[in-house]
């Protein structure tokens, strides 16, 4: 049985019952016993330098973005959702795909309930390629943690 643990701050935006179909939809075959965990994402900082007189690092506010992380060992999947509304959705965003995404798919994702379909997918393919290390990937997927096999999985759920 896989276990939901949602903030509440997303499950005013997700409502719970919203989650678990989304879970129960992308959830892979031969995955059982998972913990999916909800956080608000209240955003990140990236080091932009540092200023070599001073010695001081010089940070940038990056925007609320989604992010998860699947921590395959514990079979948990962390998922942080921006909860701004304004900010996460004025127009389509761009998931990935730049040059050096190493093996990121690049799509645009139109709603917030898109965006968690395809982030929930994505993590817990991770831990579907943790249970049958040996099953086959996606072309061009490399290595035992595919990117490339996650986003393509994932297309496949929110399609």
């Amino acid at each position: 049985m896989t276990k939901l643990e949602v903030h509440s701050e997303v499950s005013r935006r997700y409502p719970l019952e919203l989650v678990a179909r989304i879970v129960r939809h992308a959830m892979p075959k031969g995955i059982t016993g998972a913990t999916i965990q909800l956080r608000p994402q209240v955003g990140s900082f990236r080091v932009l330098g540092m200023d070599k007189e001073t010695g001081r690092l010089s940070f940038a506010m990056l925007a609320f973005d989604w992010s998860g992380v699947a921590y395959v060992n514990e079979r948990r999947v962390l998922l942080r959702v921006p909860i701004r509304r304004a900010r996460a959705y004025v127009r389509p965003y761009q998931f990935a795909g730049s040059p050096g995404s190493a093996g990121y798919q690049g799509h645009r994702v139109f709603s917030g309930e898109e965006a968690l379909v395809y982030i929930v997918a994505h993590e817990l393919r991770h831990l579907w390629q943790k249970r049958f290390p040996r099953a086959r990937r996606v072309y061009g997927g490399r290595g035992r943690y595919s990117e490339r096999d996650a986003d393509c999985y994932a297309l496949q759920v929110v399609r």
